[in-house]
Parts: structure tokens; C-alpha cells; sequence
């Protein structure tokens, strides 16, 4: 780390403060939307057979599957991202070089799971129904079906803050990587074969 210039450190500071909100932020937002109920409330669980009832209060609706395959995976990319970064300041190499290709291998898991939400969000606008949600009991339209799940302004806020430092910061925190002794040794090592096979 002390060999880091400033580009360096700004990428690997912004990666953490990324990395930490997203990782709380998802945490909530998992608990507060997926655990905070009752299946008891909701139709969609009630009459299942199914042995897992709380998923289906949930994922009933198409939007509501997008909505949990995303917090899902979020959650499963931010957290270990925060706690290893947490774990970079003990400056060992081979752990900062697994920080940075994790945070490399994070764009094709955001890549998929961008897709795959997308995907699923345009289908729900065909299948999904207003009463998948909240149904009638006689005239009122007050019996619960299944969870509401909207997208709100910090959930946009938050995903987009991981995106933009993911990357725009990425090529700088990777070059951390190149003056890592063992990535030159392994580099010096490969030379001297290559050249001894000549």
C-alpha cells in the first residue's frame, strides 16, 4: 500500500465506502422486505402446500422475484466485498490481489444479474396483475396476496453508487496488482521459461 499514488488510493477508498453502504443498505433492505412478515398475512402462503412459505409471499408476482433475485445477489456481492476490504488494511498482497479480482469478477455478476432482472421486471408487465398483490374481499380491495414490492428512489440510488464506482474506479485499483511482489516474481518466472524454451 505505501507504493499506492493518489489515483490508487481513491480507488480503493471509493471501492470500500462502496462496498460498505451497499453491503448495509442491501442487509436492511433483505431483512426489512423479506423477513420482516408474517406469512400468516398472506394469501399466497397460506394456501401453498409448499414447505417454504415465506419465499412465496415474496416471489408470487414476476416483479417480485426481479425484485428478489436482485436484493439476493446484491446482498451476496456486497457483504464479502465490505468484509475484504475491511481485511485489505492488513496490507498482504495476496489478499489485496483477491480483493481486486473479486471486484473483477463482480462486473460479470452484475452483468448476468442486470440481464436476468431486466428480464424478468419486462416479462412482469404482461403477466403480473394488480391483484397478485392485494385482492378483493367483497367490494374492498384489501385482502393480501402477497407482499408489495416497489422500487424506491434509494434502491436505484445505491445499486447505481456500486455500478459507477465498480466501473469507473476498476482499471485504477487494478493496477495495484503489477507491483505486488509475487504477481513480478510469477511474471519473472514465466519470462525465464518462455525464454528457456527458445
Amino acid at each position: 500500500m505505501d507504493t499506492w499514488n493518489d489515483r490508487q488510493y481513491t480507488a480503493w477508498t471509493m471501492f470500500g465506502l462502496a462496498s460498505t453502504m451497499n453491503a448495509v443498505y442491501w442487509l436492511q433492505n433483505y431483512y426489512f422486505k423479506y423477513w420482516y412478515a408474517s406469512v400468516t398475512e398472506y394469501a399466497a402462503a397460506g394456501e401453498s402446500k409448499a414447505t417454504n412459505k415465506a419465499s412465496l409471499i415474496n416471489t408470487y408476482s414476476l416483479w417480485g422475484l426481479a425484485n428478489a433475485i436482485n436484493a439476493i445477489v446484491l446482498l451476496l456481492q456486497w457483504v464479502p466485498t465490505a468484509l475484504v476490504w475491511v481485511a485489505t488494511v492488513l496490507n498482504i498482497d495476496e489478499l489485496t490481489w483477491f480483493y481486486v479480482m473479486w471486484c473483477g469478477v463482480m462486473h460479470y455478476v452484475d452483468a448476468v444479474r442486470f440481464l436476468l432482472v431486466a428480464a424478468i421486471k419486462t416479462a412482469s408487465y404482461w403477466r403480473d396483475r394488480e391483484t397478485d398483490v392485494t385482492s378483493y374481499s367483497g367490494l374492498q380491495a384489501n385482502y393480501k396476496v402477497s407482499k408489495e414490492h416497489q422500487a424506491s428512489y434509494w434502491d436505484f440510488a445505491v445499486e447505481w453508487l456500486g455500478f459507477v464506482v465498480s466501473f469507473g474506479f476498476y482499471m485504477d485499483l487494478h493496477s495495484v496488482i503489477s507491483k505486488m511482489p509475487f504477481v513480478i516474481a510469477e511474471r519473472e518466472k514465466k519470462e525465464i521459461e518462455r525464454k528457456a524454451k527458445k
